[in-house]
């Protein structure tokens, strides 16, 4: 919230009055009204239309949703490489996964979170550039890392089971994580993302325009 939603009356024959209800304790009486929420929640709509002689009602139960959603940028992101184990890549404006033996590319990206609130949902959310079949396992790792120093050598250590899996990565399109038992207060927050595919995936760094970042929905 606010979200603002246009109403198109879909009325058959040849109706002469409609009075929406917009589930929020306002209404309107104009054929095709524009509205906006203010506030979060799920809301009801009722159209009332006349010809004068009949109405007819019609109730759209749990209608339109409104979301006080919050989003916090990265404001740290890299990825390392095991062929190249003393380079930094912090400056790049893609970050690369993959899998291999001799040639893995790992991710790391962190955020800084003030004022989440009490969120409903948290996810993790990158713009994929190149498609893989793996968009990656997520790990939570120690924040200490810096975007332009960090290398595959000092890169924090990624241990223990995902808090996230992933599955195919789609050029052109966001893929998200759900980190919700994760980002649970404010507080530093980093990620590792770990490719299951010999197949790179690509995507946005903080340095592109579709930056990574968290998105909580409260």
């Amino acid at each position: 919230a606010p979200l603002t939603v246009n109403f198109t009356d879909q009325s058959t024959g040849s109706p002469t009055g409609w009075t929406w209800d917009f589930g929020d304790g306002t209404t309107d009486t104009t054929q095709n009204p524009t509205h906006t929420y203010t506030n979060p929640g799920t809301y009801t709509v009722t159209l009332t239309a006349t010809d004068g002689i009949d109405t007819d009602t019609l109730v759209a139960t749990d209608l339109v949703t409104a979301t006080n959603d919050i989003s916090f940028v990265a404001v740290a992101d890299t990825h390392v490489k095991s062929a190249s184990p003393d380079k930094n890549y912090g400056s790049l404006n893609f970050i690369r996964i993959r899998s291999s033996a001799t040639n893995a590319y790992q991710v790391l990206v962190k955020f800084d979170v003030v004022g989440l609130g009490s969120p409903t949902s948290v996810k993790l959310r990158m713009f994929v550039t190149d498609p893989s079949p793996s968009a990656g396992d997520l790990y939570v790792v120690d924040s200490t890392w810096d975007e332009t120093a960090v290398t595959w050598n000092t890169a924090p250590t990624v241990t223990g089971v995902p808090v996230a899996t992933g599955g195919s990565a789609t050029a052109g399109q966001w893929y998200e994580w759900d980190v919700t038992g994760v980002v649970t207060a404010d507080g530093t927050y980093s990620f590792a993302l770990v490719s299951t595919s010999g197949n790179s995936a690509y995507f946005d760094s903080r340095e592109a325009t579709n930056q990574p970042h968290l998105l909580a929905s409260r």
